[in-house]
């Protein structure tokens, strides 16, 4: 049965474009700014429902794309269930790291952007191997600041602001320094 739909080699196309759209992304973020970047925990948590049905949505059309023109035609479960995981995954880091690293990049000014010290003396992870501290996020791959100084991690305690310093935009920060807030 004819859907009137691209061919398999026009899609085939479509896919490889996409997938050097999101590559070109990906390198423009590892070779662009070396400063770490830091989505502010304010438009995390004001478009936290928008960020999760947009997601879902995307994994949803993923997911019927992947059943009506996916490269494995003999697995229905697989192919949706993969279409929906790599269409939500790519949406959700989208929306959550990309977008905001753009505009701040793009629309950023020196400045400053204070963040809730959750854990001021958290353990280094495979992510965050010097002076990391644990901070307060609604998501939690992004709950983490990098490279505090021993001393600064030393008189900070739970509840306590961190004041990072560097390129700002309402959607997050690229911080080359930080500093104490508030304290107890």
């Amino acid at each position: 049965m004819k859907l009137g739909l691209p061919s398999s080699d026009k899609l085939r196309g479509l896919w490889w474009l996409w997938m050097g759209v999101l590559i070109a992304m990906l390198a423009s973020f590892w070779f662009g700014n070396r400063d770490p970047f830091l989505p502010s925990p304010e438009y995390l948590a004001r478009f936290q429902v928008i960020i999760v049905l947009f997601t879902v949505f995307a994994g949803a059309v993923g997911s019927i794309l992947n059943l009506l023109f996916g490269f494995d035609q003999k697995n229905q479960f697989t192919a949706a269930t993969s279409g929906f995981l790599v269409s939500a995954i790519f949406t959700y880091s989208t929306l959550t790291l990309s977008l905001p690293k753009y505009w701040t990049s793009y629309a950023g000014q020196e400045g400053t952007l204070a963040v809730t010290v959750v854990e001021p003396n958290a353990r280094a992870a495979k992510s965050c191997r010097v002076g990391r501290v644990t901070i307060s996020s609604v998501s939690p791959m992004l709950d983490e600041v990098c490279g505090v100084s021993d001393n600064i991690r030393g008189a900070l305690n739970n509840e306590d602001k961190l004041i990072l310093v560097g390129r700002v935009s309402n959607l997050g920060i690229f911080y080359r320094d930080t500093r104490l807030g508030n304290t107890r």
